[in-house]
């Protein structure tokens, strides 16, 4: 909850769990947690700012700062595998490419409130992992590709998800921080297979 960009609704920090280390349900996590977060409808929050200030520590020397590298790097591995394995085409079943969304559709749509943060935010995590050049950010780029690969299969699909949630500023910012962190030739070589 410390790096992420505003606060999560319940389906949205499931996602970002790994579901083999998912030991209890989140409702339990967020109670055992009670001291520093709490349930607001469907989102997760910090109970007041002075939870927050703490684990931020005296002077913004937080023990978790040790974390934020690596963390910031896990939250977006995590959110590509998880984009990776649930975007689909047309996720909102809209009858036509124009059809206008009824108001409240997105809201109910289980897989696009899912996706929210994920979809919107990916790229400011990778972004700030990648300042650092963690081995876990070296890793993406060159050994696994993880990144390239949700590029060449899921991209259009990404694309779509920004658009439902009225989010593309999102996406236009993702696009400017991916031309600032990746190789050149990734992005050639995936144009060339999109035309």
């Amino acid at each position: 909850m410390m790096l992420v960009y505003r606060p999560l609704d319940k389906a949205e920090a499931s996602s970002v769990i790994d579901p083999s280390q998912q030991s209890s349900s989140l409702d339990e996590v967020v109670d055992q947690c009670a001291s520093f977060f709490n349930m607001r409808g469907t989102n997760i929050e910090f109970v007041h700012q002075s939870a927050r200030d703490y684990l931020d520590g005296e002077n913004g020397q937080s023990t978790l700062n040790l974390y934020e590298d690596y963390g910031q790097g896990e939250i977006a591995l995590t959110y590509l595998s998880y984009l990776t394995e649930h975007l689909e085409m047309n996720p909102a079943r809209l009858p036509r490419p124009d059809s206008t969304r009824p108001l409240g559709l997105m809201q109910n749509n289980s897989l696009v409130v899912s996706l929210d943060y994920a979809a919107t935010f990916w790229a400011q995590h990778l972004e700030s992992a990648s300042a650092k050049q963690t081995i876990l950010i070296q890793t993406v780029f060159i050994e696994q590709g993880k990144l390239e690969r949700f590029l060449r299969t899921k991209f259009l699909e990404w694309l779509e998800c920004p658009s439902l949630l009225n989010e593309l500023s999102h996406a236009t910012k993702a696009l400017k921080i991916l031309s600032n962190i990746v190789d050149v030739r990734i992005v050639h070589s995936i144009h060339m297979s999109v035309i």
